[in-house]
């Protein structure tokens, strides 16, 4: 990736906390005496906001992840926002209580299309985000565990509201940071500056060197956006 988008990979950026007590659903455990207990999972609103500090007992930090600028120009896509995002999540193991910063990174890509009586708009979307797995004594936890794959989409791009997954229509086996994902596409709706919009979304999420790595894609179903979506996970990358 090159040195701007570096460079905005190393600024600590932290967002306001949300939600201080959280139930976390357990995500591969090796042993589970007690179960993690507490509220309910409020989805993030990742928005970059000014540097500042969160009081934690632990720090678990993802690896940066994103789409390096030769395959960005190859696919006609261009960065729109790369930053980390932190909140805080207090995990209660028995008589214990742990509060956890966990600190993730996102990236979010997208092409301007020249749609009829409309004119050039951002309605290709792309964005992966790279959350880390939290470990406390023998269990591990997925802090993303509990929200929905719509809650998360809005989160993770800037334009589409309201967003609706419906069925299945396809799949396509493609390789992810050198893990083959067969990738689903699957018809929906969304709000995109106050219009109603069919889309097709392609959501996936896989586990690797610890993190939890989410990559989507959004875009109206009257353009085809499928290989280039393909194209931009195989290209997706630890920023260097």
């Amino acid at each position: 990736m090159g040195d701007s988008t570096s460079r905005r990979w190393g600024r600590r950026r932290y967002l306001q906390a949300i939600g201080t007590t959280v139930t976390i659903g357990s995500a591969g455990c090796v042993r589970s005496d007690e179960p993690a207990t507490g509220g309910s999972v409020t989805a993030p609103t990742f928005t970059e906001t000014e540097n500042r500090e969160i009081d934690a007992d632990l720090e678990f930090t993802a690896a940066a992840v994103g789409v390096g600028e030769r395959a960005l120009s190859e696919a006609n896509y261009e960065e729109r926002r790369a930053f980390d995002h932190g909140m805080t999540r207090t995990y209660e193991l028995g008589d214990q209580s742990f509060t956890a910063e966990v600190v993730s990174q996102l990236a979010e890509y997208h092409r301007r299309v020249d749609l009829e009586r409309v004119g050039e708009q951002e309605v290709a979307r792309f964005a992966v985000l790279s959350t880390p797995r939290v470990e406390l004594g023998f269990q591990t936890f997925n802090p993303l565990d509990g929200i929905t794959e719509e809650a998360l989409l809005e989160g993770l791009q800037s334009e589409y509201e309201d967003v609706r997954i419906g069925e299945r229509v396809d799949s396509r086996v493609v390789e992810v940071l050198e893990w083959d994902v067969s990738v689903a596409k699957r018809r929906g709706t969304a709000r995109y500056r106050g219009r109603s919009v069919e889309t097709h979304l392609h959501v996936e999420r896989i586990l690797r060197n610890g993190d939890y790595v989410t990559l989507i894609g959004i875009y109206p179903r009257r353009i085809d956006e499928e290989e280039s979506v393909h194209f931009l996970m195989e290209h997706t990358e630890y920023s260097v």
